[in-house]
């Protein structure tokens, strides 16, 4: 499916999930994350401002709250989740691919990535200090 933003979002057609609309109605996956397609940039404004309200608990907290004051709660998440083909992935990953169609990562996934960017930098970082260290007389 394509949302305003002109890219292509897939959802799996098999499932059967229903979704209410905050006034009550009934509506399709495709009407769900085109709604919350809408109503995300309410909540950050780009990619980078997703990543800090993710970052720390409190606001992660705020915004995860926010949404579910709008319609969008766990129970629904978990659905979209499900239909985008993410359930092994962070609701990070969920909101980022209905906003930005970011391809989703598993939760392992990240770790990894994570774990291989806190390597890199400590490998640069004593690499950095080595060389400070070696230019004194």
């Amino acid at each position: 499916m394509k949302l305003a933003d002109g890219k292509e979002r897939t959802i799996q057609h098999m499932m059967v999930t229903s979704f209410w609309h905050p006034d009550g109605t009934p509506m399709s996956a495709q009407e769900f994350m085109t709604l919350l397609f809408g109503e995300l940039p309410e909540f950050f404004k780009d990619e980078a401002e997703l990543r800090a309200l993710w970052s720390a608990p409190d606001t992660r907290a705020k915004l995860l709250s926010g949404l579910a004051d709008k319609g969008f709660g766990h129970d629904q998440m978990a659905d979209m989740r499900r239909i985008i083909d993410a359930e092994n992935s962070d609701l990070f990953d969920v909101l980022a691919y209905v906003a930005y169609a970011l391809p989703t990562l598993t939760r392992e996934e990240r770790a990894r990535t994570a774990k291989s960017r806190s390597a890199l930098t400590s490998t640069a970082s004593s690499k950095r200090s080595s060389t400070s260290c070696s230019h004194t007389t």
